[in-house]
């Protein structure tokens, strides 16, 4: 063999070691070390994790867990070019995860922009914990998820709040998005008490390009009124999208949820947080492919005909995105 080709092969001039061989060798140094440093080693070490061992890297960190079993599914469909497992490998953290900050009102109104009508505390934070079913039901899922806050409204008064997400802060990259469309989805949790009149709730998600341009939207219109929708009142429902082939040019996630709301209790109504409650806001990124969740998504909720609060959604995000990005 030209010793030139093999070089990266051959240790103390004398061992030669086969390339499948060491790939398996890479794949159990850390991600960091990995890019930093092994890709700089020669051409064939560079080219041996690019087209073996980010792949091998990627399969290794699915195996660990059971239940990322059907994550690895969707990367064997096809074969993707390197760049792609070098991103999931390195981004790994971002995919599955909650890209949302502050999703309960854990850390009170940390990271949220908040949109009142006229009062700057129409939100406060509730226990969830303390409620009980003659108040508002918590649903199995929250608790498995161990959500014990939520943000609720002022009695009679509008309110909402506003996240934006930078996809490039969690390693993706324009070609990524715009090859592989990878799915992203939205979703929050949202309740009333029992004893309300009225519940209203709108999410308004909206994919931006790097002018924040508008590039797809998701307008979930949800309006419960007095004893014609009682059965709805007083638990935690879910709302939920899934965003695909959403073309070229994403870069930002929109979020933003508000409602209104009242209560019968017209003792000290004017002062009392018994408005909608939200909590749980949640933006994911899923692998290319993944379609694990489609069959759970409510098909009516997917739909964006929901002009109920478009105008609205739209005034608000044409007043905020100036001051958001300063």
């Amino acid at each position: 063999m030209c010793e030139d080709i093999i070089n990266g092969l051959l240790f103390n001039n004398r061992y030669y070691i086969p390339s499948e061989i060491l790939s398996l060798i890479l794949s159990n140094v850390d991600v960091k070390t990995l890019y930093k440093h092994c890709t700089l080693v020669c051409k064939l070490w560079n080219a041996i994790i690019k087209e073996c061992v980010c792949k091998i890297k990627c399969e290794q960190e699915l195996t660990k867990d059971h239940e990322n079993k059907y994550k690895l599914q969707w990367l064997r469909e096809k074969q993707y070019p390197y760049y792609v497992y070098q991103i999931i490998c390195v981004s790994n953290k971002s995919f599955y995860k909650n890209l949302i900050r502050n999703p309960c009102g854990m850390e009170r109104f940390n990271y949220w922009i908040l949109d009142t009508e006229r009062r700057m505390n129409n939100f406060t934070i509730e226990d969830c914990t303390l409620f009980d079913n003659n108040i508002c039901k918590i649903d199995d899922e929250l608790i498995s998820s161990n959500v014990t806050k939520c943000f609720t409204i002022r009695n009679c008064e509008l309110g909402g709040r506003l996240q934006i997400i930078d996809l490039y802060k969690y390693g993706l990259t324009q070609q990524f998005i715009d090859e592989y469309q990878p799915p992203i989805y939205v979703s929050e949790w949202y309740g009333c008490r029992r004893d309300n009149i009225t519940c209203i709730y709108i999410l308004y998600a909206i994919l931006l390009d790097a002018n924040y341009e508008e590039m797809d939207s998701c307008n979930c219109y949800y309006s419960f009124h007095g004893n014609n929708d009682r059965g709805r009142f007083g638990s935690f429902q879910k709302v939920q999208h899934i965003f695909k082939d959403y073309g070229k040019n994403v870069r930002y996630v929109y979020f933003y949820s508000w409602g209104r709301g009242s209560t019968s209790d017209s003792e000290g109504w004017w002062n009392r947080y018994c408005g909608p409650k939200f909590t749980n806001a949640n933006v994911q990124l899923f692998y290319p492919n993944d379609t694990h969740l489609d069959k759970e998504i409510d098909e009516y909720s997917q739909e964006s005909y929901h002009e109920g609060c478009l105008n609205h959604c739209k005034l608000l995000y044409n007043e905020y995105i100036p001051n958001y990005w300063g």
